[in-house]
């Protein structure tokens, strides 16, 4: 950290963040205060102050009684991959501590290429959407969007339900025509996050360009693909990917 260069805001936001994802600061760890960051680099403390504001608000970091700024505890993040995995293992569809809202279900037009690419569909037809906050210790870690055709509701007529559901769609689809339902790999990737996103994951962040990372998955029955679904995790969220041997 050098104080020859020229630092605002987002830099000195971006060399502790990229501390912090290193694992160079870990959970726990306290950063430098304020003025002695704002000494080091010669900056205003006005300066240091916006950029650990960020970092807060991103929710890399917390405040705490008589230690200052600290390195906030990893978020646990569990995806519509990893909520698959453990249903069928008989596991229950939530985890400990883990909870959702903002359910909401329409038909509307495909506004996504992704999606229209998938379904093989052009832009403009219609598509139903669920959409749910997933929380865990009541804050927001994911927003969840499944998308579906709409004949899906030939089958599961609930699928258009407002508000969480007892079951997914997916499993009713699987149990109604006494199919398999199998689902991709989990694609990973990273992207700016919408003001809608923002909003939904309660992230309020000047300015807007804000990186999320976004992960999707496809579910398949014998009848082509059934479903496509995007996770896209709340800033400061960590999600682990296992490695194979």
């Amino acid at each position: 950290m050098s104080n020859q260069q020229a630092w605002g805001y987002t830099g000195i936001a971006e060399y502790f963040r990229a501390k912090i994802q290193t694992g160079k600061l870990l959970p726990g760890a306290s950063l430098p205060t304020q003025r002695e960051t704002a000494a080091k680099l010669n900056v205003a403390i006005t300066t240091v102050n916006r950029a650990y504001q960020l970092l807060k608000a991103e929710g890399y970091t917390t405040a705490s009684t008589g230690s200052g700024t600290i390195v906030a505890r990893a978020r646990p993040v569990i995806t519509g991959a990893d909520r698959l995995d453990r249903i069928a293992k008989g596991g229950p569809n939530y985890g400990h501590e883990e909870t959702s809202s903002d359910h909401t279900a329409v038909i509307t037009p495909c506004t996504e290429e992704w999606v229209a690419k998938n379904f093989g569909i052009a832009l403009g037809d219609d598509v139903l959407v669920r959409r749910r906050v997933f929380r865990t210790d009541g804050k927001p870690v994911s927003l969840a969007t499944s998308y579906f055709l709409p004949s899906v509701m030939e089958v599961v007529p609930e699928a258009l339900h407002q508000g969480r559901m007892e079951k997914s769609v997916h499993i009713l689809y699987d149990e109604r025509i006494d199919g398999s339902v199998l689902r991709s790999e989990e694609a990973v990737s990273s992207r700016l996050a919408t003001a809608e996103e923002l909003r939904a994951l309660e992230v309020e962040i000047e300015p807007k360009a804000v990186p999320v990372t976004v992960l999707r998955v496809m579910l398949h029955s014998e009848n082509g693909i059934l479903s496509v679904w995007e996770d896209v995790l709340t800033p400061g969220s960590w999600k682990t990917i296992p490695t194979g041997n």
